[in-house]
Parts: C-alpha cells; structure tokens; sequence
C-alpha cells in the first residue's frame, strides 16, 4: 500500500522559486526584443461575427451615421393652366426637412422670355409653394413654361432636379 507524506520544506521552497521565475518578464536591457514591432499601417484579424467589426476595419455605416441624398416626391404645378397674372403652385413632398430651390424658364420663346428663381425653407412632409406671377413687376407672358425644383438638405446634399410643366394663357378681354 502507498502511503502519502507531506513534502520536503526545502523542495516547496525550491517550486515556488522556479515558478515565479518562470512568470516574470525578462529584463529589456539584457535581451532582445519580445516580438516583433507592429506594422506601420493598422491591420486587425478580420471578425466574421454578424454586428461585430473589429476595431480599425471598414463596415457599413449604421442608421445613425449614414446620410441619404434627399428626395422629391409627387412634384406637380396645379393649376397646370393658369392665366396671365394668376398664381399656380408648386405641390411636392420631402422626406427631410431643407431648402427648396425652384426655377421657371420660358419654352415656347426662350430667347424672349426671362428666368425666375426663388428659394424656400420648408419642413419635412408634404408642402405647397405659391410661384410667382412674374419677375420685375411683369405678369408672365402667355407661353409654355418648364418648373425645375431641386431639393438641398443641411449638409448641402442635393436632390435630382424635377422639372414639371405650367401653360400661361392671355387674360380675359
């Protein structure tokens, strides 16, 4: 049969020794490098785990951080006929809020015709801006006219241009 003794004080003594030396570091100044130094560029074993990118690496940006381009949606003028020194509007609807630029150009004589633009700070959702009449105290003339509009964001972001088409009939006489 085996019998169990306590061990020897001097052979414990001798363990614990080898044991903490085993756990210390090595003096830098006396020996080399541990490893090797990191590479100059920041490279990082890549993460396969879903919702999980390793520090460093490119992934695709959250909700939070990602910006969309704005949009302009259901863009119509109504009336689409109006008659000289009347009013239409310009009806649309935006996802964010932002600044609406509007252009009005002549079609039918554009060598004749002038340009008119405006801008207006709207809020998110559907909107309804009243056109002018003219420019420079001057009904628009009788013709057929494009109604460019172009949505920007607060950072400057800017929409596709819409155009949409407005008819300017001569007054009742």
């Amino acid at each position: 049969m085996l019998t169990l003794r306590p061990p020897h004080p001097a052979l414990v003594a001798i363990a614990g020794v080898a044991a903490a030396l085993a756990v210390t570091t090595p003096a830098g100044a006396t020996e080399g490098p541990a490893a090797a130094p990191p590479p100059p560029w920041n490279l990082t074993a890549p993460s396969f785990a879903p919702g999980v990118a390793a520090p460093g690496s490119f992934s695709a940006p959250s909700k939070a951080a990602s910006h969309r381009r704005p949009a302009i949606r259901g863009a119509r003028v109504v009336p689409h006929r109006i008659r000289k020194g009347k009013r239409a509007s310009l009806r649309l609807s935006l996802p964010q809020a932002g600044k609406v630029r509007y252009t009005i150009t002549r079609t039918s004589a554009p060598h004749r015709g002038r340009k008119i633009t405006g801008i207006v700070s709207v809020k998110a959702g559907k909107i309804s801006i009243r056109l002018p009449r003219g420019a420079n105290g001057r009904a628009l003339a009788p013709g057929r006219y494009r109604v460019s509009v172009v949505a920007v964001d607060e950072q400057g972001s800017r929409s596709r241009s819409v155009a949409r088409s407005l008819i300017v009939r001569p007054s009742h006489r």
